[in-house]
């Protein structure tokens, strides 16, 4: 095999002797015998310019052999070579690496000189392992030759790791997974994969699974809590030679860097086998509560060309901010299959605290579908105390059966009001539960679920409460309420009717509302409990 260097140099002819000597002198081969054009073949010297009898011989045009590109990903392209020498001359191409013969092939320059081809990574028929390829260029009739080489490299993530910067620029909450018991572990990579291409084409992350989550470990790219205004940090890793079939990334032969458009690395963009790059979103998530999902495109990039892509979907739930329960236990974190539907629904609130209860409490009144419980105004996933312990001030929850309706679409106001503070206090929006007392006659009210307005809901000998749940933010001072609507017309006892919904409103307004005769006020101002 002809040696080489690299670069697109000149090499030797057979025997190792360079044809084009310096000074102008024409070397000789072996045996001093002039040629048909005058030049001097054979062991002889030629002085002076290299003449002999019957003039000069022109020189061979130099052979030079360059890539497209310095490195690519077989899987995403085809890179192209070419070969620049004299005008329809038979040159023998060859690629190998180290001592091994990938394949050969020979062709003919063209009128300008060139020879162009371009290779897909594989040798015969089998994809070839990655590393440093050298393309060996021969013209067949002067021995003219050089080289050059081209990185085959499989690039790509295998794990992809959320970040937490303690509220710098991140800051990630956990997923509260009820049919295990478990917390979204953090450290735990959002997505793995078991190699970086399925032997066809690049592989992309799994996208986020659909289903409630229902398992600890969603299947495909696990789903994000956010504070709203995160820049999102993702630690990528790469991949090894164990993590894929074809053996080495070959990111050792060649200098690959990482891009995303609206991600910027907080360090190196250089990948290593094994190494890990963070990368952090340019921007927030948002100034809004809802859900962000994205594509973020990994591109992989030799001198500045895009050899490789692979996609990460990221879903990313923003919040207003942690949780505000007030209870440490793991359950009092987002569950995704509760956050999941209301974020969609209240998409684009400004995440500010009063905003996010209001737009909670129209999502309870209006679109979930639940009706007031007209015949005996009675709890269906809710309790005061545990057991035969009642307690006013130990409003407890049964989040887990209201998500799946077990108990039906039928409420009262003890479960609407869970309802609102459960789902507020996920997002990060401080509410509490609140307890009006006693026995008193209402005005107007259209009850959730109820078309009309009514100041009996229970029939014509129903036209009261003998206690009514609410939320609120500061001890009665502001109400929320998803039971029902006010007539917010100058007289809230008659008709006709101006629906009022009650979101932020002042307590003592409230009140005078509702409440047609009686005595009424606020008491017990407490946390729920939720299970």
């Amino acid at each position: 095999m002809l040696a080489c260097t690299p670069g697109g140099a000149v090499l030797t002819g057979p025997g190792g002797v360079d044809p084009v000597a310096t000074g102008g002198n024409a070397s000789t081969g072996g045996g001093g015998a002039t040629d048909g054009g005058g030049g001097v073949a054979g062991g002889g010297t030629a002085t002076g310019g290299g003449t002999a009898t019957g003039g000069t011989s022109p020189a061979p045009e130099p052979v030079v052999v360059s890539w497209d590109a310095a490195g690519f990903d077989p899987l995403v392209s085809d890179v192209g070579w070419s070969v620049s020498t004299e005008a329809g001359v038979s040159v023998t191409v060859t690629l190998v690496r180290g001592d091994q013969v990938v394949w050969e092939q020979s062709g003919q320059t063209d009128d300008e000189g060139v020879l162009v081809g371009s290779w897909d990574g594989r040798s015969q028929s089998d994809w070839a392992v990655p590393g440093l390829y050298t393309l060996e260029a021969v013209a067949d009739e002067s021995g003219q030759a050089s080289a050059d080489s081209v990185a085959l490299v499989r690039v790509g993530m295998v794990e992809v790791f959320g970040e937490d910067d303690g509220g710098l620029t991140s800051e990630r909450l956990p997923i509260y997974y009820p049919s295990d018991g478990v917390l979204q572990d953090r450290s735990y990579p959002l997505s793995e994969l078991s190699s970086i291409d399925d032997g066809e084409r690049p592989t992309a992350f799994d996208d986020v699974d659909d289903e409630s989550g229902s398992g600890a470990l969603v299947e495909g790219t696990m789903p994000t809590v956010w504070v709203h205004d995160s820049q999102p940090l993702l630690t990528f890793v790469v991949g090894t030679g164990d993590d894929t079939e074809l053996g080495r990334t070959g990111l050792d032969e060649v200098e690959v860097t990482l891009a995303v458009d609206g991600w910027s690395a907080t360090g190196s963009d250089v990948l290593d086998e094994g190494r890990a790059v963070t990368l952090m979103r340019d921007a927030p998530l948002g100034e809004t509560v809802g859900v962000t999902e994205e594509d973020v495109v990994l591109r992989f990039l030799v001198e500045g060309e895009t050899v490789g892509e692979q996609v990460f979907p990221l879903r990313a739930y923003r919040v207003l901010g942690p949780p505000t329960f007030g209870w440490e236990d793991r359950k009092y974190n987002p569950w995704l299959a509760g956050i999941d539907p209301l974020l969609r629904a209240i998409e684009g609130t400004p995440a500010e605290r009063d905003a996010v209860s209001d737009a909670v409490v129209d999502w309870v009144y209006n679109d979930l579908g639940l009706v007031y419980d007209i015949e005996r105004g009675a709890s269906f996933y809710s309790e005061y105390g545990s057991g035969w312990n009642f307690a006013w001030d130990e409003p407890h929850f049964y989040f887990s059966d209201f998500l799946t309706r077990a108990n039906g679409s039928v409420v009262n106001c003890t479960d609407s009001g869970n309802i609102v503070t459960t789902y507020s206090n996920m997002l990060g929006a401080d509410l509490r539960h609140l307890i009006i007392l006693e026995d008193f006659d209402l005005n107007e009210i259209k009850a959730i679920g109820i078309d009309e307005y009514t100041s009996c809901p229970f029939g014509p000998f129903g036209c009261g409460f003998s206690y009514h749940a609410v939320t609120t933010d500061d001890a009665g001072a502001r109400i929320w309420d998803a039971t029902l609507a006010l007539d917010g017309d100058d007289d809230p006892g008659e008709g006709p009717y101006e629906e009022l919904m009650v979101q932020s409103i002042d307590g003592e307004e409230y009140l005078m509302r509702l409440v047609r005769s009686g005595g009424a006020d606020y008491y017990y101002e407490s946390k729920g409990t939720i299970q």
